[in-house]
């Protein structure tokens, strides 16, 4: 009988992720589930503030019409509702935190080069304070 290492690998990895989800549910319990919800309703306000659909935002696009407003809900998420990286992942299908660092990273080197971009990332954020 043959086993594929490289299968069998993501598997475990596949399950190491689940389980240590349910961890967080476990430990979080309330607290997971409303950040996990408030995301979501963030993900939309800063959708229909770029006028985008929600699932643009979830997807795999790297345009820039796309990937910067992606960046600005993944910041507002972390910001409004101090979400862990790893719940902000999950909320827009991505595979693990440094996607969400990196777009948290990138949100505030912009924000500090260019007055612009600070004031545009502050419309979005009052965008998804509202209800």
């Amino acid at each position: 009988m043959s086993v594929d290492v490289g299968q069998l690998m993501s598997c475990i990895r596949k399950i190491e992720r689940q389980l240590a989800t349910l961890r967080r549910i476990a430990a979080g319990g309330q607290r997971q589930f409303n950040a996990d919800a408030a995301c979501g309703k963030i993900l939309r306000a800063v959708a229909r503030h770029y006028t985008l659909e929600d699932w643009m935002l979830t997807g795999s696009s790297r345009r820039v019409e796309i990937c910067w407003p992606r960046h600005v809900a993944m910041y507002a998420c972390h910001k409004l509702v101090g979400a862990s990286q790893g719940t902000i992942a999950s909320t827009f299908h991505r595979f693990d935190h440094g996607t969400v660092l990196n777009a948290l990273q990138r949100v505030q080197q912009r924000m500090e080069s260019e007055p612009s971009a600070q004031a545009e990332v502050q419309a979005a954020l009052d965008a998804a304070r509202k209800p």
